[in-house]
């Protein structure tokens, strides 16, 4: 599968980036806990958080984790695109609920869930079995919710699939841009993820929209510094092409690419732009 060559490759480099960047860090952490306090003090006062943010950065590159967060709107088709990912059937899609937790899609021979509850008390933790349909019904009672505040704080979803690599994973998050509190868990797990593809939905005018996408985006480049990850660490996903009559492909191509610049400057169109309808792509190569 070209997708999971992809993934192993991002897996890779991350991991090189991670021990050549590690040391440096200790280093200037350990440097820091050392200075008197009133040195530490004139630091945080030019730089508030930055003590802790270093400390924080550190332990996320210990922890050897590579989160590829998948973000986009609600109906987008993102939980479509991580099963053509997965190469199998394993997310549930709701038209009359939205995703309303994060989901980190991680490998095992096993398929099972580990539910995390918000108020940390106790997790659940079970086997996906049975059909197709009932492993979705086993899902769904947790991932998708028509309330306003999430139940619950993450799940885990085991899944022994060749994309999935020892330390990195897929995670699937809250559609962004109609709820401000399900977009803040979406954009505060930024701050996790080596890497992000946003999924875009094409059938809406274009999928380009000043309130929509490009304001989300907006907010995810503020965001970058603290994440630690490069810009060119996203790729965008165009999906629901398939509604795009063909005589028009190239100039909603360009126009959607001109106003995603103008969020996403470091934008490079021919790498980091795919043009896909999830529904219509055989699973032979995802």
């Amino acid at each position: 599968m070209a997708a999971a060559f992809v993934v192993k490759e991002i897996s890779d480099k991350n991991r090189k980036l991670q021990r050549d960047l590690l040391p440096v860090l200790r280093e200037a952490d350990l440097f820091l806990q050392r200075l008197d306090d009133d040195v530490k003090s004139e630091i945080e006062k030019n730089v508030p958080g930055f003590q802790s943010e270093l400390s924080d950065f550190c332990q996320k590159l210990e922890s050897g984790d590579c989160p590829i967060l998948v973000a986009g709107e609600t109906s987008a088709g993102k939980s479509s695109l991580l099963n053509l990912l997965l190469g199998e059937d394993v997310l549930p899609q709701s038209l009359l609920s939205t995703t309303h937790v994060i989901c980190e899609l991680k490998r095992d021979t096993r398929k099972h869930v580990v539910v995390h509850s918000r108020d940390g008390d106790c997790d659940t933790v079970f086997d996906l079995v049975g059909s197709v349909e009932n492993q979705k019904r086993q899902l769904s009672r947790y991932i998708y919710s028509k309330e306003k505040v999430p139940r619950y704080k993450k799940v885990e979803i085991f899944w022994p699939s060749p994309i999935l690599h020892d330390r990195i994973f897929l995670v699937d998050s809250p559609g962004v841009g109609d709820d401000p509190q399900l977009d803040s868990i979406t954009l505060d797990y930024l701050s996790q993820a080596c890497a992000f593809i946003y999924v875009i939905n094409t059938a809406n005018a274009g999928g380009v929209q000043p309130g929509g996408v490009l304001r989300i985006l907006r907010q995810f480049v503020t965001r970058i510094p603290k994440a630690g990850f490069h810009p060119k660490s996203a790729i965008f996903v165009f999906n629901k092409w398939d509604q795009v009559p063909e005589w028009e492909e190239e100039e909603v191509k360009e126009q959607m690419i001109k106003r995603l610049q103008k969020s996403w400057p470091e934008l490079d169109p021919t790498s980091q732009v795919f043009y896909m309808s999830v529904q219509e792509v055989n699973d032979e190569d995802p």
